[in-house]
């Protein structure tokens, strides 16, 4: 027997789902995808499951929005019989797979399904189809401050930048290079390092210096003048770096 049904229902009567992943809209985008319902109507029903008296969105809430821009009444919809934690589920792996979901809200919705459903990041990895070190090396950039989340997620930087933006040593730096970044597009100059380094004893000097180079290089490109320099004696190697005012 199936466990759901697909039905015209009334748009006034649909809630957003608490657990949405997407937090960005283009209104472009949406524009684009009302004109297309205006003319050929809604081809993929939304997913919704009841909740009290109303319905809530599991998942297709652009085509919700876009629907609503259409200024349609009713909207398919697939009534699912599903509890809280599949609907989140599911929302996610949807925004991820086919709506195109910035990795800011992707790591964020990660959080989240780990803060209220208690997942392991094993979990997650299995669930989402990733590795437990892929989720874990983005799950490490929540570690960010808010405001430059923010910026990474309006200006539509990469992964990559922003996972070397992480390395610089100050939030001023961060904010400063996500601005650079997202105001000029400069594509960065560097590449992450693929050894791990040792941190309590260095052997290897020149993938130390590399490392240095690389984070100095971008703080450089966030427009701020810098100078390092690597002093030897018996003991030890001193770095330098020096930020200019």
């Amino acid at each position: 027997m199936n466990d759901y049904k697909i039905e015209y229902i009334e748009i006034e009567s649909i809630v957003s789902n608490p657990y949405q992943a997407r937090k960005k809209f283009s209104l472009a985008q949406l524009q684009e995808l009302s004109d297309s319902i205006v003319s050929n109507g809604v081809i993929n029903p939304i997913k919704v499951r009841k909740f009290e008296n109303a319905y809530e969105i599991v998942t297709g809430e652009r085509r919700l929005r876009a629907a609503k821009m259409a200024k349609l009444k009713y909207i398919p919809a697939i009534i699912t019989k599903i509890n809280t934690k599949q609907s989140a589920i599911l929302s996610i792996i949807e925004n991820i797979n086919q709506e195109k979901l910035h990795f800011i809200e992707e790591i964020e919705a990660y959080q989240v399904v780990i803060d209220y459903f208690g997942y392991t990041k094993e979990e997650l990895a299995k669930t989402f189809g990733q590795s437990s070190s892929v989720i874990s090396a983005k799950l490490r950039l929540l570690n960010l401050e808010e405001q430059v989340k923010k910026k990474i997620l309006d200006y539509n930087l990469t992964l990559e930048q922003a996972t070397l933006i992480q390395k610089l040593p100050d939030e001023l730096l961060r904010i400063r290079a996500v601005n650079k970044l997202g105001k000029h597009k400069t594509e960065l100059p560097i590449e992450i390092p693929k050894k791990k380094i040792n941190k309590t004893y260095i052997k290897d000097l020149r993938l130390f210096t590399n490392t240095i180079d690389q984070a100095v290089e971008l703080i450089k490109n966030s427009g701020i003048k810098t100078e390092y320099n690597i002093e030897e004696n018996d003991t030890e190697y001193k770095v330098t770096i020096n930020i200019l005012k």
